[in-house]
């Protein structure tokens, strides 16, 4: 161990000699701090350096700089070589990472792109022989709608929607009616076309409403028409 001291001491001071930051050796020196690390473990490496005054940072140099050059004289320990090529497969990772996510918001603004009536939207209607109405209506994608309003005798609704040309759509749903004491009546259908609008933030509709009575069937049947508005985030705070 003395004479492995000796050495490492040598070492040391080239590492000194040549900055903080790494030792560019020689092939001969390198050779010689093989000859010397062989018979060292890792630990009797690090101790061998501690002993001799070395820095954690230049202990770290030292051991990593040795298990570059002979990775078998410091089993175990991770080689330059080792952790670039795990950054390669990282950055790799990475930018396919960044490529998927690039590419699903680009399938996201497409599909906003073809069908614009996806979305929530606020609307206001006119119903034949009822007071006006303001509901909320999301459409989903896949072609499903759920909406509500501010009539207590209606509860929440329930439907499907398509597209049947350019920015125009069919859709139907059915809610539940019921009377002032909460006893149930039966169902309401509402079957309307849409057409949004070029600024595809609004849109018009009309259609005709049925309503059924707890046997199916038919009680009446009114017209409806309604003007809607998108609803939007807005960054006011």
């Amino acid at each position: 161990m003395p004479d492995s001291k000796f050495a490492l001491r040598g070492m040391l001071g080239l590492l000194r000699g040549n900055g903080q930051r790494g030792a560019s050796l020689s092939t001969l020196q390198w050779a010689r701090a093989q000859g010397i690390a062989r018979n060292l473990a890792r630990q009797d490496l690090h101790n061998a350096l501690w002993w001799l005054g070395a820095s954690a940072h230049e202990r770290g140099v030292l051991v990593v700089h040795v298990a570059d050059r002979s990775p078998e004289l410091v089993p175990g320990l991770p080689t330059r070589r080792s952790i670039l090529k795990a950054a390669g497969w990282l950055a790799v990772a990475a930018v396919a990472l960044v490529g998927a996510w690039s590419s699903l918001a680009d399938a996201r603004i497409a599909r906003a792109q073809a069908e614009p009536l996806e979305g929530s939207w606020k609307t206001e209607a006119a119903r034949e022989g009822e007071p006006p109405a303001v509901g909320l209506f999301t459409y989903m994608a896949g072609g499903t709608v759920i909406s509500t309003n501010n009539d207590p005798l209606l509860g929440p609704a329930h439907g499907v929607w398509v597209r049947v040309g350019e920015r125009e759509y069919d859709y139907v749903f059915e809610r539940s009616r019921w009377d002032a004491d909460r006893n149930y009546l039966g169902i309401r259908r509402v079957q309307a076309r849409i057409n949004v609008a070029e600024n595809l933030d609004t849109h018009s509709l009309s259609g005709v409403a049925t309503d059924f009575d707890v046997a199916g069937n038919i009680l009446a049947t009114r017209q409806t028409t309604a003007q809607a508005t998108r609803i939007k985030i807005e960054t006011k705070y």
